[in-house]
């Protein structure tokens, strides 16, 4: 993913230095909320691991709580937007429900090539889009005094943690004293989002916008986390088991948001032909 953002951000850098008068740029501080309409959400992940307790077989049989969305909601927290003449590019992060009813972040960073006609402005665009999973509770393992075997990881009775000093000496610092094992789905993806953005030219310094697009996963990560806690729910990740896709982030998306902008070239509103230079 880091790499995908470092030639994104090449791209963005090399076509705003081909677009832009000499002027600064102005900045829209700005929110909003805009659905993704999932014609394949998937089905909630379920699973019957066979494991060890000191050497006896359990069976361990579980699934989220509630079905995968249809519809992915995100709001938007303020993002940050730099306006050129003809182009803006733009960060943010925010919440989102890839899983239902959970809040997990997002973040985002797009460009849009922008189009004056009179008091409207043209947005062709696009974002690119990071969720980033959460773990959804599937259920637990009893681990007190208890050595567990499952999918080749072993949860055992303690665990500790290690310091080292600089001159390589390892100190053990706590010792913690397994209460469960915990079973959790987690779901990541990343996607590109080719979008067109109307607005109008700021009134006052506020903007309005409306926008459409389409959402195209470029990468999922589906997987199950083998987490130990304590009775105080200290955790210790054991491992985890990737899975295949589950369900799929292409489908359609629409959205409002609002910009707040700052510097004196935002504040008036006037009329500018397409295409000037």
């Amino acid at each position: 993913m880091r790499v995908l953002y470092t030639l994104l951000i090449a791209v963005l850098l090399n076509g705003i230095a081909d677009a832009q008068s000499p002027k600064s740029p102005y900045w829209i501080i700005s929110t909003g909320v805009r659905s993704i309409f999932l014609p394949d959400p998937g089905f909630p992940p379920w699973f019957d691991y066979s494991y060890t307790s000191n050497g006896q077989y359990g069976s361990f049989v579980g699934t989220i709580s509630r079905p995968l969305p249809t519809r992915i909601y995100s709001y938007d927290l303020p993002a940050i937007e730099a306006v050129f003449r003809h182009g803006a590019i733009d960060f943010g992060i925010g919440l989102q429900n890839n899983l239902g009813n959970d809040r997990n972040f997002y973040m985002k960073l797009g460009y849009k090539y922008i189009l004056h006609v009179n008091d409207i402005r043209i947005e062709p665009g696009f974002d690119l889009y990071d969720l980033i999973g959460k773990n959804e509770p599937m259920g637990s393992i009893d681990n007190r005094g208890a050595e567990i075997d499952i999918l080749g990881f072993q949860a055992m009775p303690t665990w500790s943690k290690t310091s080292t000093d600089d001159d390589g000496n390892t100190t053990t610092t706590d010792i913690h004293y397994a209460d469960h094992l915990d079973v959790d789905f987690n779901r990541s993806a990343l996607m590109f989002n080719p979008k067109l953005t109307l607005s109008v030219n700021p009134i006052g310094r506020i903007f309005f916008r409306i926008e459409a697009g389409y959402s195209l996963q470029i990468e999922q990560t589906s997987k199950v986390n083998f987490i130990q806690r304590d009775a105080k729910g200290h955790g210790n990740k054991i491992g985890d088991n990737h899975l295949d896709d589950v369900g799929s982030f292409n489908g359609p998306v629409a959205g409002v948001s609002i910009g707040y902008a700052l510097g004196a070239r935002a504040t008036p509103r006037r009329a500018i032909h397409l295409f000037k230079p």
